[in-house]
């Protein structure tokens, strides 16, 4: 965790970036690299990146996306024509300065003469086009379910789950993100940069339960009823909280919750019984909790130090007490944001610029020529 009062460089303030994707993933990796002070400039078509456009949208600001706020701060706008004169020889200087060039999907190294040698390349694909997948195309549902994340996920006997929010697409830009940084490292030792090139849809499979490896290794197709983590959810009166319950808290459970007649129920007798009473148990949970707050059961486990969470709405979370102790938000002008995904001990943090608007660098330009 940061401390307070330092005066270092920010980790990453003398590289210098430019973001040529359109995709989630490859403004989230460019996002990242923003976040601890790197230069990143986002080149734009004329019209805007399709992120601009991409949901979801505010209710203050309409037409204004959201997703392209939270993926651009920090970054500034260059939007070039390249049907016009000298929009290329402007591009290229931008390259020839980079010391890591975001491509979009699908682009290559030897397609832009003037990326150097030393130059670090990302490209972030939904299949990599060197695979034999190479010629698909998918949205974040088609890649989630490849994964194998939705098959498993959700309740046993229904059907697969999609999981909100573009969870592959994140995790793609993640793994650009941290290639590019030990492309990087090791730059100086080999003497050039070099090519770091994601695939999403493998990505999403690596971060996902492992069971799809477990399936092409032994041939084993787990099932949602094979419940290998003890925990279940409960809905209080102002929202869910989740229960582990392992063998060695369980009286411990039973006897914070008034369930102490449990404790000698056959049913429950173990943790076999007690899985294949499961859901038995659970509904039974739920009577017991359905008119209290979720933070009065979450504080009376956690003092029995059994495991206990509650899962805060998103509107609870800005002034969630956790959040701030840790001093979680971030400044953006005039606006909270997301505090970055971590943070260094010995760098600080500080406040980013907003989101740039189309071509935000024009004045700029216009005034050096």
């Amino acid at each position: 965790m940061a401390s307070s009062g330092h005066q270092s460089p920010a980790a990453l303030g003398h590289l210098h970036v430019v973001d040529m994707s359109d995709s989630i993933a490859g403004q989230y990796c460019g996002r990242l690299l923003a976040d601890h002070g790197a230069t990143v400039t986002l080149i734009e078509p004329p019209e805007g990146s399709p992120i601009r456009r991409a949901a979801p949208l505010s209710v203050d600001t309409p037409g204004e996306s959201l997703m392209f706020r939270h993926l651009n701060a920090g970054k500034r706008s260059i939007a070039i024509d390249l049907a016009k004169t000298g929009a290329q020889r402007l591009r290229d200087e931008l390259m020839s300065r980079a010391d890591i060039i975001i491509l979009p999907p699908g682009a290559a190294r030897k397609e832009f003469a003037a990326i150097g040698a030393q130059t670090v390349v990302v490209r972030i694909d939904d299949f990599a086009p060197e695979t034999s997948l190479g010629h698909w195309r998918g949205p974040e549902i088609v890649i989630q379910a490849l994964s194998g994340m939705m098959h498993n996920n959700g309740a046993h006997g229904r059907e697969p789950l999609y999981g909100y929010g573009e969870r592959s697409a994140f995790a793609a830009g993640l793994a650009a993100y941290i290639g590019a940084l030990a492309a990087l490292y090791v730059r100086p030792t080999i003497g050039r940069g070099q090519d770091v090139l994601i695939d999403r849809a493998e990505t999403a499979a690596a971060m996902a339960f492992p069971y799809v490896m477990q399936f092409l290794y032994s041939g084993h197709d787990r099932l949602r009823s094979e419940l290998s983590i003890t925990a279940g959810q409960a809905l209080c009166r102002d929202g869910w909280v989740c229960i582990w319950i392992y063998n060695f808290r369980w009286r411990a459970l039973c006897e914070t919750l008034g369930l102490a007649h449990l404790i000698s129920d056959p049913r429950f007798a173990d943790p076999l019984t007690r899985k294949a009473n499961w859901s038995a148990l659970f509904e039974i949970i739920q009577s017991v909790v359905a008119d209290r707050l979720a933070d009065e059961v979450v504080d009376a486990l956690q003092q029995a130090q059994v495991i206990a969470a509650k899962a805060p709405g998103l509107t609870e979370l800005r002034d969630h007490p956790h959040l701030i102790a840790r001093d979680y938000w971030r400044r953006a002008g005039d606006e909270r944001i997301l505090g970055p995904a971590w943070r260094f001990s010995r760098t600080p943090r500080g406040e980013i610029a907003p989101p740039p608007a189309l071509d935000d660098t024009r004045m700029m330009r216009s005034a050096a020529e």
